[in-house]
């Protein structure tokens, strides 16, 4: 009893002291990653603790134990249309340019139709991107869904309520710069018209917090 309390009392004065040799290493890793500071010590610190006394200068064990951390705290959304009750869903994505909005809807669009048996639309606003419209069809044509472009809010607006006997429409957008405020008023009319139920922003995984 009296070695497990000293173990209690090592593995407390070194969480209040700071992070052991093997912790500090793996923080300078993630702050080298941009890993905000404070999230990273308290990751570590709360894996240092929750480590048994044998694992605590184990690195792939606290690895482990980090990863699982971060799992935690990351959110999935369930690809599952069954729960919501609603009699049509419409998805909007939106983000900057080449980060992969049309190939992330398409390949939503084929699990939702192929793999769910959902009856699914394809409406695209980018009409800028060369080859967007052609791939988006093509998309279309493989997994057998309608594909709708459109050059205004108007026409959005006129096109979803055209499919409105479907169970989710995409809305695919063009990429968008925040710093273009014309662009930006441009996304929020498009928006406005097409009244989303989810609107997702796609960003590139490798994007530097900074």
């Amino acid at each position: 009893r009296e070695i497990a309390e000293l173990k209690k009392e090592i593995k407390y004065n070194q969480y209040n002291v700071g992070l052991n040799k093997v912790g500090e290493e793996i923080y300078l890793n993630l702050i080298k990653n941009e890993v905000e500071s404070i999230l990273a010590k308290g990751l570590i610190k709360s894996a240092l603790e929750e480590a048994p006394y044998a694992n605590m200068e184990d690195q792939d064990y606290l690895n482990n134990s980090l990863k699982e951390k971060v799992y935690q705290i990351l959110k999935v959304a369930e690809n599952n249309s069954s729960r919501i009750q609603k009699n049509c869903l419409i998805y909007a994505f939106i983000g900057p340019t080449g980060v992969g909005k049309t190939t992330t809807i398409s390949k939503l669009a084929a699990d939702f139709a192929i793999q769910q048996g959902k009856r699914v639309a394809l409406i695209t606003a980018d009409t800028y991107r060369i080859a967007a419209v052609d791939q988006i069809k093509t998309v279309g044509e493989v997994i057998n869904v309608p594909v709708d472009v459109v050059f205004s809010p108007k026409n959005l607006k006129e096109r979803v309520l055209a499919h409105a006997d479907k169970d989710i429409i995409f809305v695919d957008t063009a990429g968008r710069s925040y710093k273009n405020k014309e662009h930006m008023m441009e996304l929020k009319s498009f928006l406005a018209n097409a009244h989303p139920d989810k609107t997702f922003l796609v960003l590139s995984a490798t994007t530097k917090y900074k």
